[in-house]
């Protein structure tokens, strides 16, 4: 088990200008009048004018127009989201990657520089990115490749960040450390080598136990100082 201990003082946090949690903001240059938005390591249950509910995940933000929802249900989404839809005629997702198209269900969207996935937990969701159309079903999930969709199982009832967990299978170590700045509130400074592959999980609420986690299988060291936390190898 490691210590976190004191290093030495980080390049200047970059997320402090998001400071306030579920800032709706009026915004004359956007299509939409309304912003939700989850600084680092915040999360926000936010309620639809329509009667649905979006979990916003940490570092993300949902936009959507307030005054007609109810007519066209429309949102875009940066970041990850956990949607419970109330059945009542079309809902589209927009994201900087793709399209989801519901009609009453439950699902969940990774929409990050990092990757883009879409998992379905309750009804029919259809995808479509760069072309490529996919319909999901309970308990399936689509995975952008490249150029295609790849559709793998989802056993799950909600995706594990719901219930304070990041999961990982085969990430990119830069995804678990983006991810981890993220839940964490942190600036993260990796000096190691490549970018090797990690399967595994950890936790929202332990930074300790998290950074043993994603740290323990390669041997590398971490040490933190306030928000800046380095990564090295001995």
């Amino acid at each position: 088990m490691h210590t976190i201990t004191k290093a030495s003082r980080l390049r200047s946090f970059s997320w402090i200008a998001f400071s306030l949690l579920l800032a709706f903001l009026a915004q004359s240059c956007s299509p939409y009048d309304t912003t939700a938005v989850t600084p680092f390591g915040k999360k926000a249950n936010v309620p639809l004018p329509d009667g649905s509910f979006i979990d916003l995940n940490a570092g993300s933000t949902l936009r959507y127009n307030a005054s007609d929802f109810t007519e066209k249900r429309i949102v875009e989404l940066e970041g990850e989201a956990y949607f419970l839809v109330k059945r009542g005629g079309g809902f589209l997702c927009k994201t900087p990657y793709g399209l989801v198209r519901v009609i009453g269900t439950s699902f969940n969207v990774y929409a990050r520089p990092d990757g883009f996935s879409v998992s379905c937990y309750l009804g029919k969701v259809e995808v479509r990115h760069q072309g490529d159309i996919m319909e999901l079903q309970l308990n399936e999930k689509a995975i952008w490749q490249e150029d295609h969709f790849e559709k793998v199982p989802e056993y799950a009832e909600r995706p594990a960040w719901i219930k304070g967990e990041t999961i990982f299978k085969a990430a990119a170590y830069t995804s678990v450390l983006s991810a981890l700045e993220r839940q964490f509130n942190l600036e993260v400074n990796a000096e190691i080598t490549g970018n090797p592959p990690f399967t595994g999980s950890f936790p929202h609420d332990d930074l300790q136990q998290a950074m043993d986690n994603i740290v323990d299988p390669f041997g590398y060291r971490y040490a933190q100082n306030g928000r800046q936390m380095r990564i090295w190898e001995p």
